[in-house]
Formats: C-alpha cells, sequence, structure tokens
C-alpha cells in the first residue's frame, strides 16, 4: 500500500466511512415553474432582403443563448417568396431552400414566432421584401 492507497485486490484495513458535517449552502431560487416571467430585452430590426442570385442571404437573427422568443413581421411588394433558413448555405443557392412564406399579392404576411437559439438567415425570390424583427430575451443569471 502506498500512502493510503491500496494496492490492486488489497483491501482497506480499518474503516473509510467517515461521519460529515453539514454544510450550509446559499441557494439563489432563479426559476419557478408557477411563475411567469416576461423577457427582460427586446431589439427590434427591419431588414430590406436581397433577391435571391443577385445579393447575398441576410443574417437576421445572431445566436442567442437566452431567447424567449422571435417575432416576425414581413411586407412584400408583390408575389413572392421569402426564404428562411438557420444555416447560410441552403439560402445562398441559385434556388434557396429553408421554411418558405409566400405572398400572391403586395401586402403584410404573418410568420410564425421562433423560439429557438439558433441564428437565422434570410433571401427572397423578389427585391424589396421587408422583413420587421423582434427578439425578445431574458438577462443572464448573475
Amino acid at each position: 500500500m502506498t500512502e493510503g492507497i491500496p494496492d490492486p485486490g488489497e483491501m482497506y484495513e480499518e474503516a473509510v466511512t467517515a461521519e460529515w458535517e453539514p454544510a450550509v449552502v446559499s441557494v439563489r431560487v432563479v426559476h419557478d415553474e408557477t411563475i411567469r416571467v416576461p423577457p427582460e430585452f427586446a431589439s427590434c430590426v427591419t431588414w430590406t432582403i436581397p433577391q435571391a442570385g443577385i445579393g447575398q442571404p441576410v443574417q437576421v437573427l445572431q445566436r442567442r443563448y437566452h431567447r424567449y422568443k422571435t417575432k416576425f413581421w414581413c411586407n412584400f411588394p408583390g408575389a413572392g417568396t421569402l426564404y428562411l433558413n438557420t444555416k447560410f448555405e441552403p439560402v445562398s443557392l441559385p434556388s434557396p431552400n429553408g421554411f418558405q412564406v409566400t405572398a400572391t399579392a403586395a401586402g403584410f404576411v404573418a410568420i410564425p414566432e421562433y423560439e429557438s437559439m439558433q441564428p437565422m438567415y434570410a433571401i427572397g425570390s423578389i427585391a424589396g421584401i421587408q422583413l420587421a424583427v423582434m427578439d425578445e430575451s431574458y438577462g443572464q443569471v448573475q
């Protein structure tokens, strides 16, 4: 045995159980399932989305670990499609891939809320699509 460490197959000769004194640990409750806490921060940005094949996709959301949800409002200048994706490559192709929002005429189109921390990229089939983004998040726990 080397300084209290037994060799393989060797047994301890003395009792190894010890009495532990209870330790006082301070606890701060940061979340309670019964209390609904509103988001602490929100940012609003309106993007003019470029046309696929002519411009580069726009990153409309950054990665955010404490995201509550993101709300979108989209204004189409005419009939067209808006492509949204969490990766840059699929929307940078000549025929973009991703979540599609299609308008058959000019006007506002509702887009579902987004509740992930991943970034978001956008490109359009026509030029001049306006995408308003409101990103709500919680503050970091100290």
